[in-house]
Parts: C-alpha cells; sequence; structure tokens
C-alpha cells in the first residue's frame, strides 16, 4: 500500500492526471477539486485528500478535509472539516484507519466532523482526542407525503408494498393540497418584501457581520460567495461513468439565496438548498422582532417550489415553527452528531454553529 498526500494546490493538476483518469471509484470529483482550490480560507500547502492505493494502483480508501478557520476572540485558527472518509468493501488492509490517523497529524488535530455517521460516531467516541455531541434541536417538517420512497430506505421489507404506499401518498397529497392553497393566501400575506439574489453584496454583508458576531466559523461574504458559485453538485455531471461514494448527481439542485426587507432597508437574509424535493438552511441571519413575517417568506418559498420535505438546525427559528401554526402535514424532532478534537472543546461549547459550517452548505 502508498499513500498520495494532495495539498489545495495540488487538486487541479490530480484531477488532470493520467492517474485519475485511470479510476473507476474516484476519490474526489472536479466539482469539489475545483471548489476546494477556490477556498477563500485554504492556503495551498493545506492537506486536502489522502489517498491509500494498492499494488495495482487501486483505491482502497480515502479521506478528505476542508480547510477552514475558527474565529477565537480578535484571532483565527485554522481547522479542518472532514468531507469525506471512504474503505473499500471487503478490502482487509487498515488503510482507512492509517489515514485517518495521517489526517490527524497533517492537521496538527484541529479537525472538525459535522455530521456523523452511526459507524463514525462509535469510533470518534471511542477516543480520547475527540469530543462527541448531540445537535437536538433540528426538526423536519413534511410537505408532501413520501412514505413510497421514505420507507424503503429505512427497512427493505417495505419495497414489497410500493404500489400501495405510492396509492396512499397521492391521496393524502390531493386532501391536503387545498390547505396549501390556503397556506399560500395567508403567506401572500406579509410586511415584508424579498428578493432570490445571484451574490452576497455590500448590504447584505455587513447585515451579515453585524449578526454573526457569537458564531464560530462566522463566514461571510466572500466565503458564502464562493459556496454558491463553486457548489459540489450537479444535475448534468461530465463524468457518468464513473462511481463516486458521495452526492455528486441529482435530479434537482438549486441554492436560494434570499433578501429580505421592508421600508426602512435589510431586515434578514437566509440561504436555502434544495435537493431532489429536500431543502434545508444552511444559514439564516435575522432580526428577532420580525421572525414571524420573516417565515412567511420562508413558507411561501417551500410551497411555491414543491418542496417535499424541510429541515432546519437553526435554533431560534426552529422554537418559532414548532410554538405556531404552520403548513407541514407532519413535524418531526431531528438530530444530528458532530465530533470536533477536544483541544477545541471550549470554543464549540461557547459559540454557535450555523448548520451550513463545516461541508454541509454544499449537500
Amino acid at each position: 500500500m502508498r499513500i498520495e498526500v494532495l495539498k489545495i494546490k495540488d487538486l487541479i493538476p490530480f484531477i488532470e492526471s493520467d492517474l485519475y483518469k485511470s479510476f473507476e471509484e474516484l476519490p474526489i470529483t472536479k466539482l469539489r477539486a475545483i471548489s476546494q482550490a477556490n477556498n477563500p480560507r485554504a492556503s495551498a500547502e493545506d492537506p486536502a485528500l489522502l489517498i491509500a492505493l494498492n499494488d495495482q494502483n487501486q483505491i482502497t480508501s480515502y479521506i478528505g478535509f476542508l480547510p477552514d478557520t475558527l474565529q477565537i476572540g480578535e484571532n483565527t485558527q485554522k481547522i479542518f472539516s472532514n468531507s469525506c472518509w471512504w474503505a473499500k468493501k471487503d478490502c482487509n488492509d487498515n488503510g482507512a484507519m492509517q489515514l485517518f490517523f495521517l489526517g490527524c497529524k497533517l492537521t496538527n488535530n484541529q479537525l472538525f466532523f459535522p455530521d456523523l455517521t452511526p459507524h463514525t460516531k462509535q469510533l470518534l467516541g471511542s477516543m480520547k482526542a475527540f469530543t462527541v455531541r448531540e445537535i437536538d434541536h433540528g426538526i423536519c417538517g413534511y410537505l408532501k407525503m413520501d412514505l413510497a420512497n421514505i420507507l424503503p430506505t429505512k427497512k427493505q421489507y417495505f419495497s414489497r408494498f410500493k404500489t400501495l404506499l405510492t396509492a396512499f401518498d397521492s391521496v393524502v397529497n390531493v386532501v391536503y393540497r387545498p390547505l396549501k392553497w390556503i397556506w399560500k393566501l395567508k403567506t401572500a400575506n406579509s410586511n415584508l418584501n424579498y428578493e432570490i439574489v445571484e451574490n452576497i453584496d455590500a448590504e447584505i454583508a455587513g447585515f451579515i457581520r453585524e449578526n454573526n458576531k457569537n458564531e464560530l466559523f462566522q463566514r461571510a461574504e466572500n466565503e458564502i460567495n464562493w459556496i454558491l458559485n463553486y457548489p459540489w453538485v450537479t444535475t448534468n455531471p461530465t463524468d457518468k461513468t464513473k462511481s463516486y461514494a458521495f452526492s455528486y448527481e441529482l435530479s434537482s439542485f438549486k441554492t436560494i439565496p434570499v433578501r429580505v426587507y421592508n421600508y426602512a432597508g435589510l431586515v434578514a437574509f437566509f440561504m436555502l438548498l434544495e435537493h431532489d424535493g429536500k431543502v434545508h438552511i444552511p444559514y439564516f441571519y435575522g432580526r428577532t422582532e420580525i421572525i414571524n413575517d420573516t417565515l412567511k417568506i420562508l413558507y411561501k418559498l417551500l410551497l411555491d417550489n414543491d418542496v417535499h420535505t424541510f429541515t432546519s438546525f437553526q435554533r431560534e427559528l426552529n422554537t418559532v415553527i414548532r410554538s405556531n401554526p404552520h403548513p407541514f402535514l407532519h413535524l418531526r424532532k431531528r438530530n444530528k452528531v458532530i465530533a470536533f478534537s477536544k483541544n477545541i472543546e471550549a470554543e464549540f461549547d461557547s459559540k454557535v454553529l450555523q448548520d451550513g459550517d463545516g461541508d454541509c452548505a454544499f449537500i
């Protein structure tokens, strides 16, 4: 086994190399590599991707990192968010763990895992160097019944009832349609106006900076414009013959950055990320006193875009959604698990995370 260590400066030459073209299973897509190369918080020497190869130059495992910075008082500190970690099935070597420990060394053990799988949760939970924490204030709201697609992913047993579940979904959605129309009328009556923007301008940038001072990552105009301009997923992949283990090709995908204003100026900014009928809200900045009116704008966008599900880990927003009438067929609690190096635990305890922090604004 040999290990390839790719820094940020190596990514573009790598995706143009013969070695990359020879892979059946890609360790990184061209979209991700180009995006990472344009990361405004990365330096050329930052580690980005570690790959384990066997004697036949076949990939047995890989792990990826997204360079970022934490805001600690008046200073910034480099941190690396885990963006992927994969090992080939039935591979007997311990390459995946070798890559992990090498990654810890190369990043000076400054690591953040923004959304753990159960396996990774168990693994990191057994290590003294990491703190594992459950984020328990998330919600998931359903605007369409979709049991025919949801249940078979939970248990294969339900696949045999797909036709019956599809019929049930259709009946419920027809019954719910008039209620959606009513909610569309309700959301049309707002004291606020909104505009879908292409990039973060000076006004929005100033508003974000006023409202992100208690955040740990404090992403602002440069970072959010980078996220908008360099996505990781597409509806039209250029390398369909290749396999990739993480999010890449989608049936539908769009980012929706929303400027909310009244006669006095900007009062809120948020960004929605939609893929295949599912929406989450990686960034939200708004004034508490007008949050109910801002929610009308949010609900209108969800209904107009024919969204199936809406997921949010925005604590203040979720509190208001739970305690007031809403357009969702069903609203349930949603948890996720994060992990970070124990030497930066104090910073995570004292600051706020946006749901888009790490790589979550891309997927």
